[in-house]
């Protein structure tokens, strides 16, 4: 088990800089950093939660990566083994994660549409609650937001309300300050109560893959 001073912090920074020593070490860090979290909360508006992600899905989204900010993928297996590592957490005791995402998510393949369905078959297996610490809940397209914040495009994680990870394209902040995690606190609160979970959540999962042709 990773050291409890793991935190995300070990990751901010601009994104080129980070990945210049290759794509495994950010993985290994992101590791190190959810083990020594307890209870985790995220939001993501356009991509599948990185602890639920498939081996083809993974491949896909780290060799953009390289695409886009120029590491070389020459650790690729190595980086898509360690982020599949990353998912031995879901089995240790002592944590719980929380993830609300956007039903555009569904709709964003990355990679092919050929591993398309593999990952949302995963997706619905999880909101069924085959992961008993893994909470997962979709926010269906054409729900309106009453009462919630209405910018909520910057995918975020809250770590036992010490820190949270803000993903940019720029860069990847960690906000530690009490005031800041709190927005971020009621801001996942209001996502929370505009998810659905569950049998419903699958529901709109498995449409969503019949509908694209992938179920």
């Amino acid at each position: 088990m990773a050291p409890e001073q793991s935190s995300l912090h070990d990751l901010e920074g601009p994104h080129i800089p980070m990945l210049a020593d290759g794509l495994a070490p950010v993985q290994r860090a992101v590791r190190d950093a959810e083990f020594a979290t307890v209870h985790s909360r995220s939001f993501s508006p356009l991509i599948v939660p990185g602890l639920l992600q498939t081996e083809r899905y993974i491949r896909a989204v780290l060799q953009q990566v390289s695409q886009v900010y120029g590491p070389e993928d020459d650790d690729l297996d190595e980086a898509v083994a360690a982020r599949l590592n990353r998912q031995d957490v879901l089995a240790a005791p002592g944590h719980s994660w929380h993830h609300v995402l956007l039903e555009q998510v569904l709709w964003s393949p990355h990679g092919s549409l050929d591993l398309w369905g593999e990952q949302l078959t995963r997706l619905a297996e999880v909101a069924r609650g085959a992961v008993p610490s893994y909470r997962l809940g979709v926010i269906k397209r054409g729900t309106v937001w009453a009462g919630a914040i209405p910018n909520m495009s910057v995918q975020f994680t809250i770590s036992d309300d010490r820190e949270v990870g803000l993903e940019l394209p720029h860069t990847f902040l960690v906000p530690t300050d009490p005031d800041e995690i709190a927005s971020y606190v009621c801001a996942f609160d209001c996502a929370d109560r505009l998810a659905v979970y569950g049998e419903e959540a699958a529901a709109v999962i498995e449409a969503a893959a019949e509908q694209m042709g992938v179920g």
